[in-house]
């Protein structure tokens, strides 16, 4: 967004906003979104077959934004390099879980999600799921 707002004062000193709080029930539609999540996390992941990291459920410590935002079955695509701006793209687990827990106590992780079709319509998932492969736990 810094380089975003710099680069517009070259064109016109003035800049138009637009936020919208996420409301309870409320669910993110768009294919791709990027979030920044505090942590712990609370995500509970696994890798596919297809090479993508996949949501499989909530850990207690989840948050109520994490639980609203993120569904079941969401792919991580990117993970928030510890110094910068970069997204770097993740295809195993133990690199999601590398990079999310290589950060300073209360230091949040920007990472991109991608939500697959099947899921656009379905609600979100606030339960925990039982069986899991891997935690973002740190």
């Amino acid at each position: 967004v810094r380089s975003a707002i710099s680069s517009r004062k070259v064109v016109s000193p003035e800049m138009d906003f637009q936020f919208q709080r996420m409301e309870e029930g409320q669910a993110i539609t768009a294919g791709r979104f990027e979030m920044k999540l505090p942590r712990p996390l609370g995500l509970q992941i696994k890798e596919t077959e297809d090479g993508y990291v996949v949501v499989t459920g909530y850990t207690e410590s989840a948050s109520k934004l994490v639980r609203m935002a993120v569904q079941v079955g969401d792919r991580i695509l990117a993970v928030g390099s510890v110094v910068g701006d970069k997204l770097w793209p993740v295809s195993t687990a133990e690199g999601v879980i590398s990079a999310c827990t290589s950060r300073l106590p209360g230091q949040s992780v920007t990472m991109r999600f991608e939500r697959p079709a099947v899921l656009m319509d379905a609600p979100a998932v606030s339960s925990t799921t039982p069986t899991v492969e891997a935690s973002t736990e740190s």
